[in-house]
């Protein structure tokens, strides 16, 4: 039986979105991309239909990337069902958007598919993914806290005592009676919804973070099923890689220390008076203690601000060229095509000074809409950053389409230059070297705290009874 005709679907990236199905952009229908793309393979390669062309909000946000990953992963289903061959190609976060789908997939379902396709320990195989390419794709590295996952066993069990209490309360004693009740009337009830509510966030937080502890671990078994049928493109200095990673070693002195022999008055005599209680009280609490948590607070925020994590219970931690650890790294791609880039981003940028400026002084006088809005209405191609102008380049597009032909398995014989040929060998052993590898799975978090509450019961109890 001959294979059916294989499909290609474009993911974007962040800030990318539009409503068109079809235009310039590069993951479009009838893109310049793909038309270089379709002269690089046979004719059995196709975009994917203009009206199934794959959309997401493409705000910088986990939430949202998360979301996208499940409308993935639907369209993935219906290939799957149709044995559909197709390949997934992501630029920037379009990368995550394809790789929070692979982990979705190698998670254990109840649905009526899953139970169908997956293998005994719960793996959907995805046989009809030939191919992933992720290009210039910032994967960031969230981690998941302790703390959180055993403040919500705490506050978990009291939040579902609470919710019981409400649930049942009127049933067991009666209304008129629990009102009149001095131990079980409304006001206790209304206690309950409260601490029910007070509790909740911090429950939810927790369970996220177990959430997101769980991914790290599984994200070995996307790597180890998955990893043969990847292409990690990326140049060592894109600015989106390259800013992300700066701003996740952000840190410095944030909130205002206090000097000791600071005067708290504008008058002297009474600053002398205040001195002591501020020597010995105000300034320590204030530089050791309230400072420091501060400063911490404040960086942990803009940098997840600027990776866009807004799951709670887990902060951003690294930025990464792979999306674990522990394994070979992948080389950048191939120099000259670094160096063609980069050379085709300054001399882009060069021409667009003057449109820069003026931008920003209408941004400074508050005559601008926005700097979003003024990016978009400034007639800029995107070619001015290197992170915006990978698919322009044809040497990404011989690469891409050299892995799409190689990762279906057809012996075609096409012309390369040389460079290019030896970095996607040098490429695939790296390639062949990270499926193999045995990397030891962390221990989940949450065991661990178990362990943790379960030694610390133990010797509280001895104590007790000795």
């Amino acid at each position: 039986m001959e294979e059916k005709a294989h499909i290609i679907v474009s993911v974007h990236g962040t800030f990318s979105a539009t409503e068109q199905h079809e235009g310039t952009q590069w993951w479009q229908y009838g893109s310049r991309f793909w038309q270089a793309l379709s002269q690089e393979l046979p004719e059995k390669y196709s975009q994917i239909q203009k009206e199934q062309t794959f959309h997401w909000s493409g705000e910088n946000s986990a939430a949202e990337r998360r979301s996208a990953a499940k409308n993935l992963l639907v369209l993935i289903r219906a290939f799957e069902e149709n044995q559909q061959p197709y390949h997934l190609i992501g630029h920037s976060h379009g990368g995550s958007v394809i790789w929070e789908a692979l982990l979705l997939a190698n998670r254990k379902s109840r649905s009526k598919w899953a139970k169908q396709a997956a293998t005994t320990d719960g793996f959907i195989p995805l046989q009809y993914l030939r191919s992933w390419a992720t290009v210039g794709t910032p994967f960031v590295i969230s981690k998941p806290s302790a703390l959180r996952i055993l403040m919500a066993m705490v506050t978990g069990i009291v939040a579902l005592i609470s919710f019981l209490y409400i649930l049942f309360s009127p049933f067991i004693k009666g209304v008129e009676e629990a009102a009149q009740s001095a131990g079980a009337g409304w006001e206790v009830v209304l206690a309950n919804l409260v601490v029910f509510y007070i509790v909740l966030s911090p429950t939810l937080a927790g369970l996220e973070s177990e959430q997101v502890d769980r991914e790290r671990r599984s994200a070995h078994d996307v790597i180890k099923n998955f990893g043969s049928r990847w292409l990690c493109l990326w140049h060592s200095n894109d600015e989106a890689i390259n800013g992300l990673r700066a701003a996740m070693g952000l840190s410095g002195k944030v909130v205002p220390r206090r000097s000791i022999l600071g005067k708290a008055f504008a008058f002297p005599i009474l600053s002398r008076l205040y001195l002591p209680l501020s020597f010995f009280f105000f300034t320590p609490v204030l530089n050791f203690v309230l400072a420091p948590l501060g400063d911490r607070y404040v960086w942990r925020k803009i940098k997840d601000k600027s990776v866009g994590n807004d799951r709670p219970g887990a902060h951003a931690n690294r930025v990464e060229t792979m999306p674990v650890s522990g394994y070979p790294g992948i080389p950048s791609i191939p120099q000259r095509v670094e160096n063609d880039l980069g050379a085709e981003a300054d001399a882009a940028l060069q021409e667009a000074a003057a449109t820069f400026r003026s931008m920003l002084g209408r941004l400074g006088n508050g005559m601008g809409k926005g700097l979003f809005e003024e990016l978009k209405a400034s007639g800029l191609s995107g070619r001015e950053l290197i992170h915006t102008s990978y698919f322009d380049n044809p040497d990404i597009t011989i690469l891409v389409g050299e892995h799409i032909r190689g990762a279906s398995g057809m012996d075609i014989q096409t012309e390369m230059p040389d460079d290019l040929r030896r970095w996607m060998e040098q490429y695939r052993a790296v390639i062949g070297q990270v499926i193999p590898t045995r990397v030891r799975k962390p221990v989940s978090l949450g065991l661990k705290v178990i362990a943790l509450v379960m030694v610390a019961g133990g010797l509280l109890l001895a104590y007790l009874m000795a």
